[in-house]
């Protein structure tokens, strides 16, 4: 009996699954949540240009390695660094594994997120879990709250792998109930998400709700303008994207975004801004109320020539507008909003009694009204709520 104890147990070690990166990194992250002064590693998109065998590294892998080599000679050392996604071609599963081997022998925990390259073999959203992890999580570490969101998902068409750019509806409003809870806290928020939103001028096209791109129309259906609404109205101030293989920095309506795709895969040099280098960027955090970075080579080198980015979270953001009109229609009463923002809408009629109770994402939204009759209604934005009453 003693030896089949023994037997069982052993098989029970056997069958106990291996951690994914992410879920080892979180986990060890734990121990740096009261963190106020610390630093953090920013990169992406160090894909190959072709499909390498696994016993191989190819130039991307190689431009990896020396920035993991690099980074682990960082004093004090950073909390972890993060990688935006595209890490591997096709996301075969050993490609992934490969990855995760390279970063495997980072001092510090790695984080990753998963680009449109990661979906395009069979199988490879299945792989990312069980290798990489979660698409989409969040972690606090002192004042500031990390959200990781995916803008890229599984599409086949006609037997072929494909990548949809886009933020899901859930996922919109999983951001803002974790954006309307960093208020609430006092937790400054910094997003991450692999493909950056279209901002005309400085980008329109391979980003999110490019008119290229899937699924269309992809203005549309992206939720591109809800996403960028949400950040706005919650005070970010920090958003950090890859998936264009160059350096970029910039402001717009307050919010500092940051293009990092400069970890090994081919340089892009058709953009009208960006630097096409090989790069990192240390994020240096002060007290959760500022931030700095610099942009180094893959040799660890501070490249001087890039101005250093710099964040204060106390800044002010102009906030969307949150006014709406009443519209009676023949079939029915729209409102429309002058923003898209995730609203919990209660439609009631005189007495009390609740006949739709829904969450709106877009910036207009139609009910099936009976004409002749006074209604209640009650919208709730974040912590603010509007009442009234109107007549259909």
């Amino acid at each position: 009996m003693r030896i089949i104890n023994i037997l069982l147990l052993f098989f029970s070690f056997l069958t106990v699954e291996a951690k994914s990166l992410n879920e080892t990194a979180l986990e060890s992250l734990k121990n740096h949540r009261n963190k106020t002064n610390y630093s953090i590693i920013v990169l992406g998109d160090s894909r190959n240009r072709k499909v390498i065998p696994a016993e191989e590294e190819g130039v991307g892998d190689s431009v990896l390695s020396v920035i993991v080599s690099s980074v682990n000679k960082i004093t004090p050392p950073p909390v972890f660094a993060i990688h935006g996604g595209d890490l591997s071609l096709i996301g075969k599963k050993f490609e992934l594994e490969r990855y995760a081997n390279i970063v495997g022998n980072s001092k510090i925990p790695w984080l990753s997120v998963r680009g449109n390259h990661e979906l395009y073999s069979d199988s490879s959203s299945i792989y990312y879990n069980e290798i990489i992890g979660d698409t989409d999580y969040v972690f606090d570490i002192g004042k500031i709250r990390y959200i990781v969101i995916s803008s890229c998902h599984p599409k086949r068409i006609k037997n072929k792998n494909y990548s949809d750019y886009f933020i899901s509806r859930k996922e919109i409003i999983w951001l803002d109930s974790l954006l309307d809870d960093a208020k609430a806290n006092g937790f400054n928020p910094v997003i991450f998400s692999h493909v950056p939103p279209c901002l005309p001028p400085e980008y329109g096209w391979h980003c999110l709700g490019d008119k290229k791109s899937y699924p269309k129309p992809n203005i549309e259906k992206s939720n591109v303008k809800t996403f960028l609404s949400i950040l706005k109205y919650y005070n970010v101030h920090l958003a950090i994207f890859s998936h264009i293989h160059h350096y970029d920095s910039f402001v717009k309506d307050g919010i500092t975004f940051v293009i990092t795709g400069g970890a090994g895969a081919p340089r892009y040099k058709e953009f009208k801004r960006g630097i096409p280098v090989y790069h990192f960027i240390k994020m240096s955090i002060f007290g959760g109320d500022s931030l700095i970075g610099y942009v180094y080579s893959p040799q660890g080198t501070k490249i001087d020539s890039i101005r250093p980015i710099k964040v204060y979270f106390d800044s002010k953001i102009k906030q969307p507008s949150t006014r709406f009109k009443c519209i009676r229609k023949n079939n029915g009463f729209e409102f429309k909003f002058d923003s898209p923002l995730v609203r919990e809408i209660i439609i009631s009629d005189i007495l009390g009694k609740t006949l739709f109770d829904t969450t709106s994402i877009n910036d207009r939204i139609s009910f099936p009204l009976k004409r002749f009759h006074f209604y209640r209604y009650k919208i709730k934005t974040g912590n603010n709520i509007s009442k009234g009453t109107f007549y259909n």
